[in-house]
């Protein structure tokens, strides 16, 4: 019977690779201080992060959100004037909305 010791492997470098990180020190440092082979580390430090994160398309997919409006017949504007000042409006009709744009078009500089 064989026993299957890459997941202890795994594990292992997981733990090197984040002590390192934790050390402060460089790479180079770090494993030369440990008698670490400085190309396995550079190995399992690229290897591991692909099989741990997940494919960013694997667990999304696009959906729709119903949106009920509160009060549909009220909007919330904000116009920034050319002359830098700020317009707030907020529940207006649709017609009054209507005539603040009709108002602002043209020669109108708020």
């Amino acid at each position: 019977m064989s026993i299957d010791r890459k997941p202890r492997s795994e594990q292992r470098w997981r733990d090197i690779i984040k002590d390192c990180q934790e050390s402060g020190q460089s790479i180079r440092s770090y494993c030369l201080r440990r008698g670490i082979s400085e190309g396995a580390f550079h190995y399992w430090r690229k290897k591991l992060p692909h099989q741990s994160e997940p494919k960013l398309n694997q667990f999304i997919s696009p959906t729709f959100v119903p949106v009920r409006l509160l009060n549909p017949t009220s909007f919330r504007i904000k116009v920034h004037c050319p002359s830098g000042h700020l317009v707030s409006i907020v529940g207006v009709d649709g017609q009054t909305l209507a005539a603040v744009f009709a108002s602002l078009g043209g020669d109108s500089s708020c």
